[in-house]
């Protein structure tokens, strides 16, 4: 059922028993069934899953780290979480959230800040030379496509938030809206200047193997889902450590520290995070709420 508010008809009329995840319900949906008398509605601040954006860091553009860092820095992203998901969705600064033992320690993020974002763009050379209110530099706009797909209702909505705040420093943003089926390969194929992820970034509660498989050096194909031509050998020697290692705490420093360095290229712009959520009637049984939503339907439901 593609439409958000004919999910919550349909579980109201008994057609179906469980709606789960902040794609498939509103906030205001989420709020209403928290009220509604038959109903269970749960919602979690633990979550394994990350929204960001990828970078095409092969492209002349997005190679220059001023204007990685001029996007972070426009964007307001409390702002645009709030007024989209309401409650249901927290502001992220890196990878993993708070509540994961490998990100509970200090680190430096880059937080909402227009005019550090103008000064930036203006110390690097793009100006609006023609007054059209788009910068460019050596004759070239600053105007690129942000590739989305439309089965999570709410990433377009937030496209348009990017959009409206990179118009604001004079970055000309294309929304590009895609099917879901097409999103992974034109990833791995670097087939994009900006791209949507919204993805379980800790499967198991190890962060090492999607650190690894999205952020290795991609050489020759060996890494494929890389495909964002992002590469430091610092990070590729400590990811290599990391997957041999078997000690819990020196995983845990590896992962802090490639994740450090990940913030200071500006490799990737972190959104939020997600909340876990369902919304089940209130007859079903056994429907538990783990932090990885992958684990969410088992056979321990029962009515």
């Amino acid at each position: 059922i593609p439409d958000n508010d004919a999910k919550i008809l349909a579980l109201k009329n008994g057609e179906i028993d469980f709606v789960a995840g902040i794609t498939n319900v509103s906030n205001e949906s989420f709020v209403e069934m928290q009220n509604t008398e038959g109903f269970g509605a749960k919602v979690d601040d633990k979550s394994f899953r990350t929204g960001y954006i990828g970078y095409n860091l092969s492209s002349s553009m997005f190679g220059d780290e001023v204007v990685r860092q001029a996007i972070t820095l426009a964007l307001d992203k409390d702002a645009i979480s709030e007024s989209i998901y309401g409650g249901l969705y927290e502001k992220a600064d890196t990878f993993f959230p708070k509540t994961l033992p490998y990100c509970d320690v200090e680190q430096t993020v880059y937080s909402y800040d227009i005019d550090r974002a103008n000064q930036l763009l203006d110390e690097a050379g793009y100006i609006d030379t023609d007054g059209d209110g788009i910068l460019d530099k050596d004759g070239k706009p600053l105007t690129f496509n942000f590739v989305v797909y439309n089965s999570r209702a709410e990433l377009p909505l937030y496209a348009e938030a990017v959009q409206a705040d990179l118009k604001k420093v004079g970055i000309d943003m294309k929304i590009k809206t895609v099917d879901y089926n097409l999103i992974d390969k034109m990833g791995q194929d670097g087939d994009y200047d900006m791209l949507i992820s919204n993805i379980v970034t800790a499967n198991t509660g190890d962060p090492i193997w999607f650190l690894a498989n999205y952020w290795h050096t991609n050489d020759n194909g060996s890494n494929p889902q890389n495909g964002s031509g992002y590469s430091n050998p610092q990070v590729d020697q400590l990811l290599d450590a990391a997957e041999t290692e078997f000690d819990p705490a020196k995983r845990r420093d590896y992962a802090i520290q490639i994740q450090q360095l990940l913030m200071n290229d500006g490799a990737a712009l972190f959104l939020g995070y997600p909340k876990t959520n369902i919304i089940t009637g209130s007859y079903l049984k056994g429907a538990v709420m783990y932090p990885s939503d992958y684990y969410w339907i088992t056979n321990k439901i029962t009515k």
